[in-house]
């Protein structure tokens, strides 16, 4: 899995989601755009995952009188898988607001002709805020919240929210060495110009921890 730069300058998000379950008869997965994660209101997005929901899982009274019990059956878990993604996902792009993408989802044709989804992800933007320690602590707490927001956590979501954990320590300790260099008096490095010997140092070694934290992804 990959995590984003270090530079915010570009869009480089990671993805958290539930995974989908095997399918004997998989639709084409949906074709994903370039650029995954749009500018969007995320309470829209949760509105139209849980409406997507209703929809896609609505069977009238013909078509179950037409499958036979077994596929019922088939019908039936797939509604409920449905449901399950859709609402998992809607948790982590509720819970990522503006750091989070619009739901994507991989579909499953069931018996009765409808899809439904069985397995479904969301981009989040884990870069941090350039030059603005405080705005990445924040901004990456916030990514840990929504990787961890849904009731049940993939393994996927874990591993986001600890490599966020790692970069959060990383813009502490650059913020922690900031307030020190206040506090003797030191005017904060410009952008280009050799840092504090001692920003170096606690930056060099909450970049170390977070590269351990990531290679065990």
């Amino acid at each position: 899995m990959q995590i984003s730069g270090l530079r915010s300058s570009g869009f480089q998000p990671i993805s958290v989601g539930t995974a989908s379950v095997p399918s004997a008869t998989p639709s084409p997965l949906p074709e994903k755009p370039v650029d995954p994660v749009d500018d969007v209101e995320i309470s829209s997005a949760a509105l139209k995952a849980f409406s997507d929901s209703q929809t896609s899982t609505q069977t009238d009274d013909s078509d179950s009188e037409e499958l036979s019990e077994e596929e019922q059956k088939q019908v039936s878990d797939l509604k409920e898988r449905d449901a399950e993604v859709r609402a998992h996902e809607a948790a982590h792009a509720a819970t990522g607001g503006s750091f989070a993408g619009s739901p994507s989802f991989e579909y499953q044709v069931g018996p009765d002709g409808k899809r439904y989804a069985i397995g479904g992800e969301v981009s989040i933007d884990t870069s941090p805020i350039d030059g603005n320690p405080q705005a990445t602590i924040d901004k990456l707490r916030q990514v840990q919240a929504a990787a961890l927001a849904p009731a049940e956590p993939s393994d996927q979501d874990r591993k986001v929210a600890q490599q966020a954990a790692a970069k959060l320590r990383e813009a502490e300790a650059e913020l922690s060495a900031e307030k020190q260099a206040e506090l003797r008096g030191e005017t904060p490095t410009e952008p280009g110009k050799p840092a504090d010997p001692l920003v170096q140092q606690q930056v060099q070694q909450a970049a170390a921890a977070y590269e351990k934290v990531a290679a065990l992804a």
